[in-house]
């Protein structure tokens, strides 16, 4: 029996998890504070782990409410980067955000949470602080993001991913920080010899976070054969979208193309290869790749030795 003792203030009665928007949503005895909260006073645990909340994301504006939103995606600084601006080096900060606190809990045994509040952690109407309690955290459980086909372009190099919804196509953290806070939003240009700019890979959008890692898709085939991606040379994609075309890097075709029958691949997706549009990690998958063979294979039609340079 979980039970809390109202000491001097409001108390948190019910709280539930959306593993979907990955927000917390807690219900109060009465009205309090929605700016006024201490994050790092709120933790979350299953029977063998524990993880006491480094950030989240609040409502914009101040009000009062019997029911707060806490949602566990918030920005910060995830990168930084030395870049020499007007002729001196700089170490910039990169702004995105980070789903390191949801990724962690997410890995709990989701069915049996609990959630502590710390005393001081809300404040009510009358400025009274809130007193310790822990409650049962019940979870509302939505289907992962899921592949629906792959195909490989051996002309173009390009692998193509189809998923039900659409997934994020960011590589990298691009955003620069303004005074350790949000960046702008919008992709600083290169200013001649000056400033390099934020398109650090040559795409023309603002990426923000590295919502794609190729270091987590594999491509096999029946023979056993397997070939895991070492990076990608660029994604066609410049907005989020259900479709992802990832060209591959010249050593990555090669090895493709060499080590794997093409007619029979399959894809090997390991969790959190993509992201969708609210940062859930695509599901663990193994489908098969159908194939487009080379337009204009090469054909050798003349060779020569040159005895001098062997």
């Amino acid at each position: 029996m979980f039970t809390g003792h109202v000491l001097c203030g409001v108390t948190p009665e019910s709280a539930t998890y959306n593993d979907s928007t990955n927000t917390v949503t807690i219900a109060f005895s009465e009205n309090i504070s929605s700016t006024d909260v201490l994050l790092g006073r709120i933790s979350i645990s299953d029977p063998s782990n524990s993880y006491t909340l480094t950030g989240g994301t609040l409502p914009d504006s101040n009000y009062y409410t019997d029911t707060l939103e806490i949602n566990l995606v918030y920005g910060t600084v995830i990168d930084q980067l030395v870049q020499t601006l007007f002729g001196a080096s700089q170490t910039v900060e990169l702004w995105g955000n980070t789903t390191v606190q949801v990724d962690e809990i997410e890995s709990f045994g989701m069915d049996n949470l609990l959630i502590h509040f710390e005393a001081g952690a809300f404040l009510d109407t009358a400025f009274s602080q809130s007193d310790s309690v822990t409650l049962p955290l019940s979870t509302s459980h939505f289907d992962n993001p899921a592949i629906l086909s792959c195909s490989y372009s051996a002309t173009h190099n390009t692998l193509q991913f189809v998923f039900d919804r659409p997934v994020q196509f960011d590589q990298i953290a691009e955003d620069r920080s303004v005074d350790g806070g949000p960046g702008d939003g919008s992709l600083d240009p290169q200013v001649g010899n000056n400033d390099p700019g934020e398109d650090r890979n040559d795409n023309d959008a603002l990426d923000t976070e590295p919502n794609v890692s190729p270091f987590k898709i594999g491509i096999g085939d029946v023979a056993g054969n397997a070939v895991s991606l070492e990076g990608a040379k660029y994604i066609a994609q410049v907005a989020d979208n259900d479709t992802i075309d990832l060209r591959l890097t010249i050593n990555d075709a090669k090895r493709l193309e060499t080590t794997l029958i093409l007619d029979s691949m399959n894809l090997n997706l390991s969790e959190g290869a993509f992201r969708d549009t609210l940062y859930n990690m695509v599901a663990t998958s193994s489908i098969a790749v159908s194939t487009t063979p080379d337009s204009l294979p090469l054909v050798a039609d003349s060779a020569k030795y040159d005895y001098a340079k062997n």
